[in-house]
């Protein structure tokens, strides 16, 4: 994110996919509820049919949607750079490696990694449900299907909160899909524009950014050392932390409370601002990233 008009453009993208995940999600739920009112095999094959038809359209749904959306984020991207570019009065291309594909091979990248994901929330969609499943035709039935429909009653109470449209991450929590989709599309349209933004900077031979708050909200502990200081994009220039670097310590992070910064391409240093001082908040997000990409 660099500049606050493009604001709106990201928050449309969110309420649109929350809105049709939750719709999804919120039909396969009704589907699992449904069965559990009469569990019979009849039922459980119905409701299969039923949550894989809908998985399969909502990932359909969502992937249709985010190409253009991501598209249009990688182009906001680069019109900010050449904005700036022209400011500062950097005309001439230094990579002629960079490339019309380069931008294209980023953005496509991001959509085959959301792809990924996505596909990964639907068959944890279906393990919740199969063990449900399994938790069903496992129960003791003396009294045959009246005793499987008290058992079904008591699952159905159980599940009347969350239901069955969560997955649970890496760590082990217990995500809601609609909650993770919101996040997930923000971040990848914000990361697609600023990957845009840096890309358009080296293909210019400009390798320094300075990462400007724009005092609208108060700053989060994580961005804060980051705040008027200048960093390198491609690690061409010595004496500055890389953005790669920066991320790692919390710089640009997901669900950040504050609004998103505005960069400036080719800052000139007034002094020390290279320098970092991290705090115990950004010692703490390397180790979790560390400890993340171990897994």
């Amino acid at each position: 994110m660099f500049i606050s008009e493009d604001r709106d453009f990201i928050e449309e993208v969110i309420n649109e996919s929350e809105s049709k995940t939750d719709s999804f999600m919120s039909k396969v739920n009704n589907a699992l509820f449904d069965m559990l009112k009469n569990p019979t095999d009849e039922q459980i094959k119905k409701f299969r049919d039923t949550r894989d038809a809908l998985l399969v359209g909502w990932l359909l749904a969502m992937m249709e949607d985010a190409r253009p959306d991501f598209y249009q984020a990688a182009q906001i991207g680069i019109d900010v750079a050449d904005r700036q570019l022209a400011e500062k009065g950097i005309k001439e291309i230094k990579n002629k490696n960079i490339t019309k594909n380069t931008f294209l091979e980023k953005v496509d990248s991001r959509i085959d990694s959301l792809q990924q994901d996505l596909t990964a929330i639907t068959e944890s969609i279906k393990s919740n449900s199969e063990k449900i499943i399994k938790e069903l035709k496992s129960s003791p039935t003396a009294n045959g299907l009246k005793e499987q429909k008290k058992i079904s009653s008591e699952i159905a109470a159980d599940l009347q909160e969350k239901g069955i449209t969560f997955f649970t991450d890496k760590i082990g929590r217990k995500t809601p899909i609609e909650k993770y989709v919101r996040m997930r599309v923000f971040t990848d349209s914000v990361t697609i524009q600023r990957t845009s933004y840096f890309v358009r900077a080296i293909q210019y031979g400009v390798d320094l950014v300075r990462i400007v708050h724009l005092n609208i909200h108060p700053t989060c502990e994580l961005c804060a050392p980051f705040e008027g200081k200048i960093l390198s994009i491609n690690g061409d220039e010595a004496g500055y932390m890389t953005i790669e670097q920066a991320e790692n310590y919390g710089l640009f992070h997901p669900n950040c409370d504050h609004i998103p910064e505005e960069l400036e391409l080719a800052p000139v240093d007034k002094g020390g601002e290279g320098v970092i001082n991290l705090n115990k908040a950004n010692e703490k997000r390397l180790e979790y990233n560390n400890k993340k990409s171990m897994i």
